[in-house]
This record gives structure tokens, C-alpha cells and sequence, in this order.
């Protein structure tokens, strides 16, 4: 998973607080700023925390997370209710036997 730099959706995560040894740790793990780079991202609280993040060329194609949260990736989407007018009369005509 990778957050895509210029997203429109808030995503869920964690914060972690480390020294820049491990920052360090991280930059090579994630190939920054090869692959990934670090960034600053806003938080909903307001305040601003740095992120790894991917260009949008990178992953063209690839599917997106519309609800934001990598955990829940598979979960059941609420189904928008599109009845038209067959329908709702067929539904009323079941209902009244």
C-alpha cells in the first residue's frame, strides 16, 4: 500500500515518534527518495506529520482505496439504493398480499 501524492481521500494510519536513526532505517528501507519520498502531510486535527508517499505516474492503473482505510480494503461497500418506478410498484404490489 502506498498513499499517492495530490489524493483526495483521507486515509486512516498511525503516528510514530522516531529519532532520525530510524528515519534513516526507513528512508533505505523504503528506497527514498528513489521509490517513495517523504512529504509532509496535513493531519485532521490540523497539524502536519511527514508520510512516505508515491508520485502518481508510479501507480497508474493500479487500484485505489476509495474508503481510505487499507484494512478494511475488502470489506462489503454500502450499496446505494436505485429503484426506479418498476420497481418500487412491483415492491408496493408484494407488499399489500
Amino acid at each position: 500500500p502506498a498513499l499517492v501524492e495530490g489524493g483526495a481521500v483521507s486515509v486512516v494510519g498511525q503516528l510514530y515518534l522516531v529519532d532520525k536513526s530510524i528515519r534513516f532505517t526507513l528512508d533505505v528501507k523504503k528506497q527514498c527518495p528513489a521509490l517513495f519520498q517523504r512529504v509532509q502531510v496535513a493531519l485532521e486535527d490540523g497539524t502536519v506529520a511527514e508520510a512516505y508517499v508515491m508520485c502518481a505516474e508510479q501507480v497508474r492503473g493500479k487500484r485505489r482505496l476509495a474508503l481510505g482505510d487499507w484494512r478494511q480494503r475488502f470489506a462489503p461497500r454500502p450499496r446505494l439504493e436505485r429503484r426506479g418506478p418498476f420497481v418500487q410498484a412491483l415492491k408496493r404490489r408484494f407488499k399489500e398480499r
